[in-house]
């Protein structure tokens, strides 16, 4: 058994699922409808969608009014007794685009004999794995598109710094060297103080805006309304537990103990975990090119107890080997629209009504399947007989950065180990 392939270039090619590979019994799969899309976007509440449809061209372009600059921190009009001064605030445009791009996915080939020998056919769960993994993949997209184009980075550390910005080709923007060269720099993990610095920079030098809410007072000594979306990996979240400031000036009747932890650090943050975050691997010296290792592997021992598990990497999974991982600040829109691809064109649609280019997962008869004959291998429809199903999927993508500056990435150290620090005296109890 082989590792999934990601990134093939294939046009006709055939793989089949091992007949062998599964106990036999006799099951009927009802089909069902997946719902891993709602269980693994998570970027997608912090981003807006913006249509796409036919005849508009290869390339999406967004018009911007831009507000005037605001230009003094002193005003000194004239008196009335003299003319007075003009202001000529000027309205600007600018422009951002986005070229539409798309990923096909499929699954093995399952012959129809299995259905009546096997404890389990997998047809369905390939199917539902097909969803979740065109789900993960729009997210990685999501990721890779806004890191690249972000002309901000905050590294723990060191504070906020001005960054190269590209498409998804990383090697024209931050590419290996400016990523390894700022990983040598980057010494914190995101504690408290760093996580109120990387909001204090966004919001006063990025020019960053609430995600939610207006970020004024909601009256006389009140709170400010203005909350920021933190998308951030758990162990971090786990950390904020022992951190130093909250130990130190949390209220003494509040329990760190066995309650549990708020999601709304400081009550400006709304935070949501990455299930697959971005990390980066030094194997070498610091200033050595980083690696991003796959989050997941599989078991491919026959001996071991748990042959064929899909299981963490523990090149990705342990933070002595990636050290490094993003977290993501979000203002106001979450600065970036998503694609929405909509129905293919009409033309399209009246001739082959099951194209889908939106993600979604469906079974098909209609591919070709090898027969070979005398040592010569010729193809035939499956369609004819049909007596092979796939699962395929085609996702359309695209991103437009409206704001690109309202999305920060904070690059920061792992922790090793969360062991919360007593700084107090121990309770006794009576």
């Amino acid at each position: 058994m082989n590792l999934p392939a990601i990134d093939q270039d294939i046009c006709q090619s055939w793989t089949q699922t091992d007949m062998q590979f599964y106990n036999a019994l006799p099951q009927y799969f009802v089909k069902e409808t997946s719902e891993y899309r709602k269980d693994w976007a998570v970027f997608d509440k912090y981003l807006g969608s913006i249509p796409w449809q036919a005849n508009a061209g290869r390339e999406m372009k967004a018009i911007i009014p831009e507000r005037s600059p605001v230009l003094r921190q002193s005003a000194n009009p004239n008196l009335l007794s003299d003319r007075p001064l003009v202001d000529i605030p000027l309205v600007r445009e600018r422009t951002a685009t986005a070229k539409p791009a798309w990923q096909d996915f499929q699954t093995v080939a399952f012959p129809f004999y299995p259905s009546f020998t096997d404890f389990l056919v997998h047809v369905q769960d390939s199917l539902k794995d097909l969803n979740r993994q065109v789900t993960i993949f729009e997210q990685m997209y999501y990721k890779t598109v806004m890191f690249n184009a972000a002309p901000y980075v905050y590294i723990a550390g060191v504070g906020l710094v001005t960054a190269p910005v590209s498409g998804t080709d990383p090697s024209t923007g931050k590419n290996d060297a400016w990523l390894a060269a700022q990983l040598a720099t980057c010494n914190s993990t995101l504690n408290y103080a760093e996580l109120m610095n990387a909001l204090n920079k966004f919001t006063q030098q990025c020019g960053g805006t609430p995600y939610s809410g207006s970020g004024l007072p909601t009256g006389d000594s009140m709170p400010l309304s203005g909350k920021y979306g933190l998308v951030t990996p758990e162990e971090q979240f786990n950390a904020w537990v022992s951190d130093p400031w909250v130990l130190n000036n949390r209220a003494l009747g509040t329990n760190v103990v066995t309650a549990a932890q708020s999601g709304d650090p400081f009550g400006r943050f709304l935070v949501n975990f990455d299930p697959y975050p971005r990390r980066y691997r030094v194997a070498g010296a610091l200033g050595s090119t980083a690696t991003m290792e796959a989050p997941e592997t599989v078991e491919l021992n026959p001996d071991s107890p748990q042959y064929q598990r899909t299981f963490p990497n523990p090149l990705w999974a342990d933070p002595a080997q990636s050290q490094y991982t993003v977290t993501w600040l979000f203002g106001g829109m979450g600065g970036y629209k998503k694609l929405r691809v909509g129905p293919p064109p009409g033309d399209w649609r009246s001739v082959n009504p099951a194209m889908n280019w939106n993600g979604k997962a469906e079974l098909t008869k209609d591919f070709l399947v090898p027969c070979t004959v005398n040592g010569v291998t010729t193809y035939e429809q499956n369609a004819t007989r049909g007596r092979q199903i796939m699962g395929i999927a085609s996702a359309t993508v695209g991103m437009l950065g409206v704001n690109a500056f309202n999305v920060l990435p904070i690059i920061h150290k792992r922790p090793l180990n969360i062991i919360p620090t007593i700084t107090g005296p121990i309770s006794t109890g009576v």
